[in-house]
């Protein structure tokens, strides 16, 4: 049996340091051109090798990114209202559409900000270019975008930008 322990022990120390940068970047270039860029909480939660490696399924690494989350947004608030707060820069895992389901329905269910969604497509996933089964192709890509679409639209996000910020040909 492996033992579960919180992947992070104490979220107001990732809260503090969210405002402690924020207000940095803030005083140095300045509210208004700081407000103009998409700020996200962390890179592809979705990928087990990037967050939370020991999680027994997506869920469980769903729920510790949401509660990163929140505190991510509590500590760019502190800082400004104005801010372009957003995510989750999801990569193309295979459960990375339940994951972005399961993160929309509590940013819903908390009333936390989301200003805009972002996403990586390579029009394919990984594990299948590599072994051969499914080729990159526009079409994969374009499916990934309108799923992102179609699952924020029935959360309740349908008017919520989207940015896809990592692609492939």
């Amino acid at each position: 049996t492996i033992m579960m322990r919180s992947y992070m022990a104490d979220y107001s120390k990732w809260e503090e340091m969210c405002r402690v940068y924020t207000a940095h970047i803030v005083e140095r270039y300045g509210e208004d051109t700081v407000a103009k860029w998409y700020l996200h909480c962390y890179n592809e939660p979705d990928l087990k090798h990037f967050f939370y490696w020991n999680a027994p399924d997506y869920k469980t690494r769903a729920d510790e990114y949401c509660k990163m989350y929140a505190a991510f947004t509590r500590g760019l608030r502190a800082v400004s209202s104005k801010l372009m707060i957003g995510g989750l820069a999801l990569s193309e895992s295979p459960d990375h559409f339940e994951f972005l389901e399961y993160f929309l329905n509590f940013v819903k269910a908390n009333n936390l900000p989301l200003d805009f969604l972002s996403y990586h497509s390579y029009g394919t996933e990984p594990e299948t270019m590599r072994e051969g089964t499914k080729p990159l192709h526009v079409m994969g890509a374009y499916y990934n975008t309108m799923t992102v679409k179609r699952i924020a639209k029935l959360c309740g996000f349908g008017d919520v930008p989207t940015v896809c910020d990592e692609w492939g040909a």
